[in-house]
């Protein structure tokens, strides 16, 4: 799936439009392989964090759309789904090894690639 407008629908008809930034992390540490920290990029993410990940932004959606309703009800139906589709969202992706972003770099797809 590509960056940006999850469902350009549900998106059109919020009155507050809510765009997440998520920051990938960097490659793991081969050298140390337990049930949480895998060498893996691709297993660590869709076990720990795949389901997990979506599940709270679905949460935070719902709560800044709706106005931050109480939540009790939040699980009924397709609430969280729905919120989660009514939004736009990108990955900002780190180079490998590193612990920040190059912020030059991030600028600079920003300018290229902000529409």
């Amino acid at each position: 799936m590509e960056d940006g407008v999850i469902n350009p629908g549900f998106f059109a008809q919020q009155k507050i439009k809510v765009l997440f930034i998520a920051k990938e992390h960097n490659d793991l540490d081969p050298t140390t392989a337990n049930e949480t920290y895998t060498p893996n990029y691709s297993v660590w993410w869709n076990h720990h964090v795949h389901l997990q990940f979506s599940h709270r932004v679905s949460e935070w959606a719902y709560g800044i759309i709706n106005d931050f309703p109480d939540y009790s009800g939040i699980e009924e139906g397709d609430k969280k789904h729905e919120a989660l589709k009514s939004i736009a969202f990108i990955n900002v992706k780190k180079v490998s090894g590193g612990a920040a972003a190059d912020p030059i770099l991030i600028s600079e797809y920003i300018r290229v690639y902000s529409e």
